[in-house]
């Protein structure tokens, strides 16, 4: 500001301040121009009482006057208790929503980026709001400052339990806690939240992830197969999200053979990939060579070593069965297969051997 012009400023407010106390205010046109170099001058007395006028005349009160008394508050008087109390009067007074505090008011009243600041003035005001969803908004803002921003955990898990209080169903409080108590291991606590969860979140696939994190911790970490087996059925059928892994590992730890298997043919429809296929048909004649369905595991270890010649585990399993079916020529034709696949020379010898042996076997029982 150059000197002719700091001279008339401070003329203007000499006349301002004289005015003020004759009339103890100015109103009308001037009391825009007045405020100004009132705020320019940090004659703060005469400002706020001229402001305060207003604020308390339902008449005459205007949104602008809140946000100039709490912006002088904040910016110039360094009180952000007392502009959060003018920010409280000015939603109680003037039925303000959140978004209208956040777009029109909070902007001008705290630096930019000054989240501890709006975290302050935004813990005070929440509840002034006549609206549940205005607090919810506000409470949710606040639990995002405390856990993005200023990073305060103490304060984040009391915010997230205010929004629980005014909102059972929030989804952001929900998770908030269902990471918090899986960092601590707390898995009941994590059942607790999940199943909450499940009940509120809107979205259909977003349903599935929280039923397939649910059946996981069911299984995994408190080791409750049926459960786990109970979720899966009854929220996960129409799931695009593979939870076979899930409920083969819960029907096997039942030593429910009958559920594995079915698990795994449900799954062969599924996959494309012939690896993968192989891979189900060897775990499927497993169980079958266990529940002494010979002949079914036979041709299920076939078709493994068929999708992917280099399994080597499917040949044992070919032969082992073909073996138990006395199968003796399969048996030579697949040792030989075998020795095919191998590179160690000792196997490669000791499966000669028994091809050897095999064969004078048979032999000798046909000449005999």
């Amino acid at each position: 500001m150059d000197e002719p012009t700091t001279v008339q400023s401070v003329t203007a407010l000499t006349e301002i301040l004289k005015k003020i106390e004759i009339e103890g205010s100015i109103l009308g046109d001037e009391r825009a121009n007045a405020l100004s170099l009132l705020e320019e001058f940090e004659c703060w007395d005469p400002y706020f009482l001229m402001i305060k006028e207003n604020i308390n005349d339902a008449s005459k009160r205007h949104l602008s006057d809140f946000i100039n008394l709490a912006k002088a508050q904040n910016l110039y008087l360094e009180n952000v208790f007392a502009a959060a109390e003018t920010c409280g009067q000015m939603i109680e007074l003037l039925k303000t929503n959140n978004s209208q505090f956040t777009e029109e008011a909070l902007s001008k009243i705290i630096d930019e980026d000054d989240f501890t600041a709006e975290a302050s003035i935004r813990s005070s005001i929440w509840q002034k709001f006549s609206q549940k969803q205005d607090r919810i908004d506000c409470l949710e803002r606040l639990g995002l400052l405390y856990e993005k921003k200023t990073h305060n955990d103490a304060l984040l898990a009391d915010t997230y339990e205010t929004l629980l209080d005014v909102d059972s169903k929030n989804v952001k409080a929900l998770r908030y806690f269902k990471i918090l108590y899986s960092h601590n291991n707390e898995w009941d606590e994590v059942i607790k939240y999940l199943r909450k969860l499940l009940e509120c979140v809107n979205h259909k696939v977003e349903r599935f992830r929280v039923a397939q994190e649910l059946a996981v911790i069911y299984l995994y970490q408190l080791d409750l197969p049926n459960e786990a087996i109970s979720v899966l059925e009854r929220h996960c059928e129409e799931s695009p999200l593979d939870t076979s892994t899930i409920l083969y590992d819960a029907h096997h730890r039942l030593g429910n053979w009958g559920g594995c298997l079915k698990v795994l043919r449900e799954s062969l429809l599924h996959s494309e990939e012939d690896h993968a296929r192989a891979v189900l048909h060897y775990k499927i004649a497993g169980i079958l060579r266990n529940e002494n369905e010979i002949a079914d595991a036979h041709e299920d270890f076939k078709k493994a070593a068929t999708l992917w010649p280099d399994f080597l585990d499917s040949y044992e399993g070919i032969i082992s069965t073909a073996v138990k079916l006395e199968r003796f020529d399969s048996v030579i034709d697949w040792l030989r297969t075998f020795e095919t696949k191998i590179v160690d020379r000792t196997l490669v010898e000791q499966l000669q051997q028994a091809t050897k042996r095999l064969t004078d076997g048979m032999a000798q029982k046909q000449n005999g």
